[in-house]
């Protein structure tokens, strides 16, 4: 691994503190994906956080124990449940969090 890359192992038992912290650095990153899509579980909400950090889909992958296609999978469903395409799905959490931010 290339001189500044993080490796993030997350479990479930951790899921508590991995909410704890993304929210207190990511503009309550996780409160507001949930007001917006309510029917997010905890593994969507853990992947829409993976995914606004900009990781690639194979650091995704080792990081949730899946796949690559299952990532692509899990984007293109992830996606669907805040209304928009794979395509523009960190765009997308971006301005969830910025427009509830401004309220």
């Amino acid at each position: 691994m290339s001189q500044g890359n993080i490796i993030v192992t997350l479990q479930w038992r951790d899921y508590p503190k991995f909410c704890r912290t993304s929210n207190a650095y990511l503009y309550n990153a996780i409160d507001r994906l949930q007001s917006v899509s309510p029917q997010l579980t905890e593994q969507d909400i853990r992947f829409l956080i993976l995914v606004l950090l900009d990781l690639p889909a194979k650091e995704i992958a080792s990081i949730m124990s899946l796949s690559q296609n299952s990532i692509s999978n899990k984007k293109t469903r992830t996606a669907q449940k805040l209304g928009t395409i794979a395509a523009d799905l960190r765009e997308t959490i971006i301005c969830i969090i910025l427009k509830t931010n401004q309220k």
